[in-house]
């Protein structure tokens, strides 16, 4: 059991920084202008996650191409530390279940944060963007939106959509 639990954590950690790198050297490759103007087609999500006595109510979830993804707007590197872990928790309460006390992933559900101000505040060896990878979750930096969209149609398979039963 504790051989298939950690072999499943470093595949979803893996995959995770896998996204954050493409999309990483993707927007640094862009010959677009850095910061689109082009708004994401987006549709709020409005979902309360709970494990035991913790809830969440995760208020920057939208739906791009299908995939939920959280937007993490701040401009500051201690307010992006703050919704990065914000979003982690939320991940954390819907990805895992508490078994005797130890997490267990409960399902192969993948989440995706897309941090505008993230390429000035953050790089790929960050502890945020490690502890985002160790949840599954792929931090997409700067506000392109044709790069994060590419990014994840390229990586599609990878995330949970939208409407979909979690598994």
């Amino acid at each position: 059991m504790e051989r298939e639990a950690f072999a499943a954590g470093q595949k979803r950690f893996d995959a995770a920084m896998e996204v954050t790198r493409f999309a990483f050297f993707l927007n640094r490759r862009s010959t677009e202008r850095r910061y689109s103007s082009k708004p994401f087609r987006e549709a709020r999500v409005n979902r309360r996650l709970s494990l035991k006595d913790l809830h969440y109510d995760p208020r920057n979830r939208v739906v791009v191409q299908g995939i939920e993804t959280s937007l993490l707007t701040a401009e500051s590197k201690n307010n992006l530390v703050r919704q990065v872990n914000s979003t982690l928790s939320g991940n954390v309460l819907e990805s895992f279940d508490l078994v005797e006390g130890v997490p267990q992933e409960k399902t192969t559900y993948r989440h995706s944060a897309v941090a505008s101000a993230g390429e000035k505040l953050l790089n790929l060896r960050s502890k945020e963007v490690y502890a985002a990878a160790l949840t599954g979750t792929a931090v997409l930096f700067g506000s392109n939106s044709e790069v994060i969209e590419e990014t994840l149609s390229h990586f599609s398979e990878r995330f949970g959509h939208a409407g979909e039963p979690r598994q």
